[in-house]
């Protein structure tokens, strides 16, 4: 195999040695055959980070033609300005985060992405982790609770799933369509025990595998709980106060008079608070490559 006689050339090894290696002077073959090389080699984790999205796209197809299909994933962001505007692809968001559910199985991967990814905060691991509901056979639940997270999650409720990141309630019947399954779930309930948990065919809604758990991931990249929420409302409360004495005093300072505070500014309840922390989160250094074009 072509990759075996690349593992053994001098420039290759000494590119595949390092944990971070910066590759100029090549073309894009050599460095993906690299890239190929290490991954068989050392088993190890490999991000993949490219000047701009198009180039990441490439790279991300080329490795596709040299491991399995599992091994690579794509972690795309825009680069537009709109991308700030939360108006992004949901096709790159939903890619986004069917890359990082993969990375939470601790398996070696090779993952691109372009310098925006990089830059891109992401929610800690061990949040991603906490925030997955398992569900088995058998196991009594809560249908309003799943019904409470899936929407928390980022999911849809419409009246018939029919593309990823929908869910819909018939009674004792949800049906959930995760972002990283070619087939939406269907979980079936008596009373509060769960019955049976299917996979079922998008156009004919008609059962297909009967499988023993399941599990919901969020589709949203940032998301809290209600201690977080708390915590930030506390912050931001006083904040408020903070600014509203800086105001009194910068007014009286001024103009002489008792100063006005934002109490219509802050009128009624602080909702939809979000925040992002940079980094994985945890886990070991990853190995990055990076690639100058």
């Amino acid at each position: 195999m072509i990759l075996n006689y690349l593992a053994k050339s001098k420039r290759v090894l000494e590119c595949i040695n390092d944990n971070v290696k910066r590759i100029s002077k090549s073309n894009q073959n050599f460095n993906m055959y690299t890239i190929a090389s290490d991954y068989q080699k050392n088993n190890r984790m490999i991000f993949v980070v490219l000047p701009t999205l198009f180039d990441a796209q490439t790279y991300y197809d080329g490795l596709l033609n040299l491991v399995c299909e599992d091994d690579v994933l794509f972690y795309p962001v825009d680069e537009m300005v709109a991308a700030s505007l939360l108006i992004a692809s949901n096709e790159f968001k939903f890619e986004r985060i069917s890359t990082i559910i993969s990375m939470l199985e601790d398996k070696p991967r090779i993952v691109v992405t372009n310098v925006n990814g990089v830059l891109r905060g992401i929610l800690p691991f061990k949040k991603w982790r906490e925030n997955i509901i398992k569900l088995e056979v058998g196991k009594n639940y809560d249908l309003h609770e799943i019904k409470r997270k899936l929407v928390e999650f980022g999911y849809k409720n419409v009246s018939v799933v029919s593309k990823s990141g929908e869910f819909s309630v018939r009674g004792s019947i949800i049906d959930y369509f995760p972002i990283n399954s070619l087939d939406p779930v269907r979980l079936d309930f008596f009373d509060d025990e769960l019955d049976t948990i299917k996979t079922f065919d998008v156009n004919t809604q008609l059962s297909k595998l009967r499988i023993k758990e399941a599990k919901i991931f969020p589709i949203v990249e940032l998301f809290y709980d209600d201690e977080v929420k708390n915590k930030i409302v506390d912050n931001l409360n006083s904040l408020k106060t903070e600014l509203e004495q800086a105001d009194d005093t910068l007014s009286e300072l001024i103009l002489g008079l008792p100063g006005e505070t934002y109490d219509s500014f802050w009128q009624g309840d602080i909702g939809n608070v979000y925040f992002r922390h940079a980094g994985r989160g945890d886990g070991d250094p990853a190995y990055c490559l990076l690639l100058s074009c």
